[in-house]
This record gives C-alpha cells, sequence and structure tokens, in this order.
C-alpha cells in the first residue's frame, strides 16, 4: 500500500488527525493504522472529561510550559461544541456523539490540604479567566449521596466543561473517515518501522503488510516508546516515555443518579476520583493514575478495591449496590517531564504526536489541526516548546519536588484511610517520607525535579527491578543532551 500520509496509531489524536487533513487536503490519502480492539488504550478506559479549569492544580502557572498547555486545552473547550455539531452533520441519529454537560468539583476532607490547595487554585482561575461557574450547595448536587465522614465542604460548578462517551466518539471518527474513499483504516499494529538515509521508508504490520507513506505521523499513544528505539537514536533524543495506567468502571447507576461529573480536584499523585453519568442507567468510576515501564492490560485487585471504596464514601453510598458492567484498563502516554511531545523530528519525513497525559481527548480540536496544517506544508504551528527532540521541561527544584512529593504522601495516605496516632503525629511522617525522597535522589545522581507520579512509581518499583538503574543512566544522558536537534528542510507530499 501506498499513501501520502500514514497515522501510527488510532486513538482520539490520531483519528481527530486523520479527519483534519481530510478537511483541509481532501486530495491527500490517508491510512490510520491500529488494532480495532484497541486493547490498552487511553480512550477506551478514559471518562472523556472535557475538564480543563477543573484539572487546575497548585502547579499550572509553575512554568511556560504549563501554561502552554492550558492555552491548548482551553482553546480547545471552547471549540467542542461546534467540532461536534461539524462530525455529527453525515452521521445518522444513533452515531451521533453529544457532550454530557456540566462539572462538581467538590472539595472534601477525605484525603489532604492538598485539595484545599488545587480547589482554591481552580476557583482563582475561573475568576481570573471570567469563565461561568458558581459555588453551590454539595446536598444540591444531583446523585451525590456521600459517606457523612467523606461529605463535602464546598462545591462549585462549571456548565461549559462536561463528558463524551469516548467509546461513542472514537466509533463516530471510525464511521466519519470511513465514508471517504482515500482514507484506508489498518486493523493491525505496527511492528516495524523501516528508517534509511534520513527518512521514513515503509512501516511493517504484523501480518506482514507494507506501507509506504510520503510523510507518517506516530500517534500511538503510550505504545510509541515501544517504536522509537527502531529510529536512528530518536529515543535517546525524546523524553523518556511512560504508560499512565487508569482503571476504571462502568457499572449501574444508583437509585438517586448522578447527572453529571462529580469529581475532587486532582489528588494523590493522580487524577482526582471522578464519578460520572455514561447515561440514564449507566454510570462511570475513575481516579486511578499509577506510572508503569511497560503498558497494563489487565486491572489490579487493589485498584479495584481502592476505586470503589473511595466512589462508595465520597461520592454516592448507594454505589455498593450497584451492578458492574465491566472493568477497563487504559495506558495514558506521559513524558518523564509531564509535557506533549509534538511536532517535527530530525528525521525528514516523520512527526511525533504523544505525551499528552490526561489531555489528549480533550486538546484534540485543536492539537489536531496544528498537526494536520504542518503534514500538509502549512506553518510550522506545533509549539516549539513541546518539540520532540528537546531537552527536558524544567518546572521545579529537586528540593521543590521533594516537598511537593511529601506533600502528595501524605494526602494519598489519608485517602488511604491512614490513621495516624497522637504521639506519632504528620509532621513526624513527612520526615520520613522527605528522607526516603532525598535517599532516592542520591540513588539517581540527579538534581532534575521529577513529579509526584514519577517519584512514586520508582519508590513502589519491586526489589531487584532494574527502574532506578535505568533511570539514572537516562538522566545522566538526558543532562548531556544538546538543546533541540535540527530538523531537515521541508519535503512536500502528495500531487
Amino acid at each position: 500500500m501506498k499513501v501520502d500520509i500514514a497515522i501510527v496509531g488510532n486513538g482520539i489524536l490520531a483519528m481527530t488527525t486523520a479527519r483534519a487533513l481530510n478537511e483541509s487536503r481532501p486530495d491527500l490519502s490517508v491510512a490510520v493504522i491500529g488494532p480495532a480492539e484497541r486493547v490498552g488504550s487511553a480512550t477506551g478506559a478514559s471518562g472523556a472529561m472535557l475538564n480543563v479549569f477543573a484539572e487546575i492544580t497548585n502547579r499550572s502557572e509553575a512554568s511556560p510550559a504549563a501554561i502552554e498547555r492550558f492555552r491548548i486545552a482551553y482553546d480547545s473547550l471552547r471549540k467542542w461544541p461546534d467540532y461536534l455539531e461539524q462530525l455529527n452533520a453525515d452521521l445518522p441519529g444513533e452515531s451521533k456523539a453529544q457532550i454530557r454537560p456540566g462539572t462538581f468539583v467538590i472539595r472534601n476532607a477525605a484525603s489532604g490540604c492538598l485539595d484545599d490547595e488545587n480547589f482554591h487554585a481552580i476557583r482563582s482561575a475561573l475568576v481570573a479567566q471570567n469563565e461561568p461557574h458558581h459555588e453551590c450547595s454539595p446536598g444540591d448536587i444531583p446523585g451525590y449521596k456521600p459517606a457523612q465522614a467523606s461529605r463535602a465542604i464546598q462545591a462549585l460548578y462549571l456548565p461549559r466543561e462536561g463528558s463524551i462517551d469516548s467509546a461513542k466518539l472514537w466509533s463516530a471518527l471510525q464511521l466519519s473517515l470511513s465514508k471517504k474513499a482515500s482514507n484506508s483504516l489498518v486493523d493491525d499494529f505496527v511492528v516495524r518501522i523501516n528508517e534509511k538515509g534520513g527518512r521514513i521508508e515503509s512501516i511493517e504490520t504484523s501480518k506482514g503488510d507494507i506501507i509506504q507513506a510520503g510523510r507518517v505521523l506516530i500517534a500511538a499513544g503510550a505504545f510509541t516508546g515501544q517504536l522509537l528505539p527502531q529510529l536512528r537514536g530518536l529515543a535517546d533524543r525524546v523524553p523518556l516515555m511512560m504508560p499512565g495506567v487508569g482503571v476504571s468502571l462502568l457499572c449501574h447507576q444508583p437509585p438517586q443518579p448522578i447527572e453529571s461529573i462529580i469529581r475532587t480536584p486532582n489528588r494523590s499523585a493522580s487524577c482526582g476520583l471522578h464519578v460520572l453519568a455514561r447515561d440514564s442507567r449507566t454510570a462511570y468510576v475513575g481516579a486511578t493514575n499509577n506510572l508503569y515501564f511497560m503498558p497494563q492490560t489487565e486491572p489490579m485487585l487493589g485498584l479495584c478495591s481502592f476505586l470503589t471504596r473511595c466512589a462508595m464514601e465520597q461520592v454516592n453510598e448507594d454505589l455498593y449496590y450497584a451492578r458492574v458492567i465491566s472493568w477497563q484498563v487504559g495506558n495514558r502516554p506521559v513524558a518523564i517531564d509531564g509535557f506533549p511531545v509534538i511536532g517535527r523530528t530530525s528525521i525528514e519525513n516523520l512527526w511525533l504526536m504523544t505525551g499528552t497525559y490526561r489531555d489528549g481527548l480533550t486538546c484534540s480540536p485543536t492539537l489536531s489541526r496544528l498537526m494536520a496544517d504542518e503534514l500538509t506544508d502549512g506553518p510550522e504551528r506545533c509549539p516549539a516548546i513541546f518539540a520532540p527532540e528537546r531537552p527536558l521541561i524544567e518546572t521545579r527544584t529537586m528540593e521543590e519536588s521533594i516537598q511537593e512529593m511529601v506533600l502528595h504522601f501524605v494526602s494519598a495516605g489519608f485517602e488511604n484511610w491512614m490513621y495516624l496516632p497522637r504521639f506519632f503525629a504528620e509532621r513526624q511522617m513527612e520526615s520520613v517520607i522527605e528522607a526516603r525522597v532525598r535517599a532516592l535522589y542520591a540513588q539517581l545522581e540527579t538534581e532534575y525535579g521529577l513529579s509526584p507520579e514519577v517519584l512514586f512509581a520508582l519508590i513502589f518499583s519491586k526489589p531487584g527491578e532494574p527502574f532506578i538503574e535505568l533511570f539514572r543512566r537516562y538522566l545522566r544522558s538526558a543532562k548531556a543532551r544538546p538543546a533541540v536537534a535540527e530538523v531537515t528542510d521541508r519535503v512536500r507530499v502528495g500531487a
């Protein structure tokens, strides 16, 4: 098969980019390569919350990179209604994807003081951006019936931040792309990318198909990192990628049904606890985010227990009686510095689009348009700060990293029903955690400020696993990395 543009991966970013290419250059042939079953994909397990302000933390303005990421997300939030209207225009009624409006952000006492800081950061950003919102009584939230000990102290309602059924959205995109004869949806996964003379020559799939393309975009989410080592040292110049594993479940609605998103601020080196309505009969429960070194496809019993208990105690105790429909596991693409990896590479005809963490679906209307423009000889619009071959973005010092980790660790402890006897107060626990994190930094031989998510993954790695040594070697190499590799001159694609 020979096409103008090949997209490796078939998640939301890959599919929306293919659709953007169809709109801007209908004369080009596009192949989207990825297994239809999509085991372990981020989209398959996501709540698909269009949350921008609800994702804000006390560190959201800590760097220019963080501000740029927010700008892209906010721009996308405003585009979603029109984007769906255009997508749905040519689809039958049962295939149309819709936004279920509204997000309630609750502040309860089930976790540590980090919740307070992040809740206040959300409210401050809403005010600063003049974004519609109002404070409401937690008792007025539809479907909110927590255990008394976990009831909310405050709540905010964000009317423009809703959710989408991610499976239905993906199916709508698939149907839309299948209507164009020049599109190819290849139900297979890529096993090899052949590069020669500084450009991609061909792509091989597990079934032995060979695909040649003028330009190639790798948008394979958390699985991108498994492909990069094949490409002329590219893996050494791109931020290390890790899968952020999330476990979620679908269940029947409680007697007092949930109507919108009910969530906490982000906490415990993870996304906040969230429960939302898929429809009048089905609820979605999510909260977990654990970084691993390889993608996971099966739910862990401990995370399942944690997730269900948090949902029952903090959102609706009648979920105890709800029938489980399915458990889901997804892998989010997380760069070691926590920021997207998007743009052109030093390989002549190769672009990357990954590292979007929890924001890929939310940001897809904007990111897909930027990428489509670059792939069709438009201006280079992908933010240079997120260029694939870049030094690690620094947003915190080592000392700030240590103190942030202590705050997240204590938050996680309280969320896991930790009880401290009075003779061992919180401050003593903080000292123990701080000492452990300092010891880890000594092992890593680095002063690069790592995020709590990465530190959790390293601290809780199993004895005998080589991950700390692998990280030590990587960080030593990253420190010596040149600023940004130069890209080659533009090449044209298509007739």
